[in-house]
């Protein structure tokens, strides 16, 4: 069993007292947890930015922000962390589409026996892959860390690629800006 000395948990959730039950049931289960709460994509960014996260449990449905979003921001980020969706009610569906697009687990709200070997298995899993994925490398490459807009790089390709694939008399179009000191 992979036990590190501090869990850093980054949880999307809208309900404040869900979390305080995660945590206050991870630490009788012996887990010291360091946490931070968000449920924004904004929050979320200045979160992955600010601090390392050794595991990120999303809520399924939220009001302004959903599990789907919350992958798709991890995603941008390029950063390599497990994704768990730890919700109340999880169809079916659900979990295999979520399972498609990458979630690494997908837990049942108090099924705290399941979600523990599943956030164990996780960690592990990602020590091993310690160094960054190719498809990470790709994306960081090709994409803004901090809005995750296409890049200048995949702007190109993408320009030379339509234009080696136009017929002749067939007129393109491109506009490209360039933000210098954006932040």
């Amino acid at each position: 069993e992979l036990r590190a000395a501090v869990l850093r948990m980054l949880i999307v959730e809208d309900n404040a007292d869900d979390v305080a039950l995660l945590v206050a049931q991870l630490a009788r289960a012996g887990r010291e947890v360091v946490h931070q709460r968000v449920d924004t994509a904004v929050g979320m960014r200045e979160a992955l930015r600010e601090a390392e996260w050794d595991v990120v449990i999303s809520d399924h449905v939220m009001p302004a922000f959903s599990s789907a979003e919350a992958l798709q921001v991890l995603r941008q980020s390029g950063r390599n962390i497990p994704f768990i969706i730890y919700s109340g009610c999880i169809s079916e569906q659900v979990i295999e589409n979520a399972r498609r697009d990458g979630v690494h687990n997908c837990i049942v709200k108090g099924q705290l026996g399941e979600l523990m070997p599943a956030m164990e298995r996780e960690l592990r899993a990602n020590v091993r892959e310690a160094r960054p994925s190719a498809v990470n490398l790709v994306h960081l490459a090709d994409y803004d860390r901090v809005t995750g807009l296409p890049g200048r790089d995949l702007f190109m390709r993408q320009v030379e690629l339509q234009l080696a694939g136009a017929r002749p008399n067939e007129h393109i179009a491109a506009c490209f800006i360039d933000i210098a000191r954006f932040m």
